[in-house]
């Protein structure tokens, strides 16, 4: 039995870069995904832009892509990760305005975390691991 051995590297090829392709396309598709969890998670309350600040980037590489979100908000990191009490220092205080009223405070307590992008990063990650899955199956019936 004879085979060419050209005609099957040809094709293993033509598979790789589709098989790279594909992961790069499901993780455009992944932020795309995230995007629109950070906007299903902010429908309740206004979180100052969060929605509009959300960034995905996709940095091919050698074996597919990397997914890297971001936003760009500069309050972001405290919705994310929360922050500690604050204090007023050297017999000053701190001063709110709250519907049309203002409120003096020594202290406030801390502020708890929502954890935004963490959640918009798990909603990418099933969506990826799905379109994947659906266009390597594609990839593997043609070859």
């Amino acid at each position: 039995m004879f085979t060419n051995l050209g005609a099957i590297k040809a094709k293993h090829r033509e598979v790789v870069r589709n098989s790279q392709l594909a992961a790069v396309r499901a993780l455009d598709h992944g932020a795309d995904k995230a995007k629109q969890a950070v906007g299903r998670m902010m429908w309740k309350q206004s979180r100052g832009g969060l929605k509009r600040g959300m960034r995905g980037r996709v940095t091919p590489t050698r074996g597919g892509g990397r997914l890297r979100l971001t936003n760009s908000a500069k309050h972001a990191p405290y919705i994310e990760f929360g922050r500690g009490p604050v204090v007023a220092k050297r017999a000053k205080a701190l001063r709110f305005v709250i519907g049309g009223v203002v409120f003096y405070r020594k202290r406030v307590k801390r502020a708890r975390a929502y954890r935004f992008l963490w959640l918009s990063t798990q909603a990418a990650f099933f969506r990826v691991g799905g379109i994947l899955r659906i266009r390597m199956r594609d990839i593997a019936a043609k070859f």
